[in-house]
Parts: C-alpha cells; sequence; structure tokens
C-alpha cells in the first residue's frame, strides 16, 4: 500500500487519547439517531455500503489495459437491530404508508462513539431513508435471550464525516 494511501487509513480509523496514544474506534461503540431522535438502543448495524459502477472500455490498438468509465454509485441497505423495547416506533415508521401510499422518508444518522470520551469519531448521515423490512423477534421459551427486532433500511445517498473526537 503506498505511503499516502496508508497514513490515511491509519488516521481514519484511529483516535488521539488524552494522554496522546492513538487507539482504534471500536465497532461497539455507536449511536444510530432517525430524524434526529435516538429512539431505541442498537445491538448493531450492518451494510453500510456503497459501490462504484464501471464499465470496462477497451480501445482499439490498446492491448495492455483498459479504460473504466463511472456510470453512479448505488448505495446497499443497512440492518439495525434491536432489543425489544416498549416503544412501538419502529414498527409504526415501516407500516406508515401500508393503507395509504404515504410512506415517511427519514434521516439516518450512525455515530461512531469513543468510549472513554463519549465523543463521536465518525457521522454517517443517510438520506432519504425507507424502512423496507421489519422482522419480530423469535420467541421462544426455552431462550434465556434478549427478543431482538430488526429493521431493514434503504436510502438514496450517504456522507461521511469526521466527528468531534482528536
Amino acid at each position: 500500500m503506498p505511503a499516502y494511501m496508508e497514513a490515511a487509513t491509519t488516521e481514519m480509523r484511529t483516535v488521539a487519547r488524552e494522554d496522546g496514544k492513538v487507539d482504534p474506534v471500536p465497532a461497539f461503540a455507536f449511536r444510530v439517531a432517525i430524524d434526529g431522535v435516538i429512539g431505541a438502543t442498537f445491538t448493531g448495524c450492518t451494510g453500510l455500503t456503497v459501490t462504484r459502477g464501471v464499465t470496462e472500455l477497451r480501445q482499439g490498438g490498446v492491448n495492455d489495459g483498459a479504460v473504466w468509465l463511472h456510470t453512479g454509485l448505488s448505495y446497499g441497505k443497512i440492518t439495525l437491530k434491536s432489543g425489544i423495547t416498549h416503544s412501538t416506533a419502529l414498527w409504526e415508521w415501516f407500516y406508515t404508508g401500508a393503507l395509504d401510499g404515504k410512506i415517511s422518508l427519514k434521516t439516518i444518522t450512525i455515530e461512531q462513539i469513543v468510549p472513554y470520551t463519549q465523543t463521536v469519531a465518525r457521522r454517517y448521515e443517510l438520506a432519504n431513508a425507507i424502512a423496507t423490512v421489519w422482522s419480530g423477534p423469535s420467541l421462544d421459551t426455552g431462550s434465556n435471550e434478549v427478543a431482538v427486532e430488526t429493521l431493514e433500511i434503504a436510502f438514496q445517498r450517504f456522507t461521511v464525516t469526521p466527528g468531534t473526537a482528536p
């Protein structure tokens, strides 16, 4: 890996501590807000992806390579897992529009947190998000696990910004 990429990669994944040492940002410390409201504690967030579409273009007489043409970006769907709470807000958002077709687009903000300072290391903002799949908990009388609901969310685009962590 070239030095400039290595330095940028290290810088993006680490956070400086008060003692000057640098730690990687953990995957377990994050919070999710829907339209600015943190309504549930999520135990998992997966699928935050963006893919650049490209088309290979071979030029006549150039046999040692190809030109790649950018054809646009496409975004994956995120999946949020949440321990069941007494709130039905996630279900209500998903079900909105089921009867009249008037869906509710939201802004989702995901923040990676530095646990010992509670500062934000990185922020992902998903624009025009819509809940596409809701899965209820698996119920089992022989289990002692927490009941978890899952919400799959499609979105139009997202931005990545640095947080407040040093």
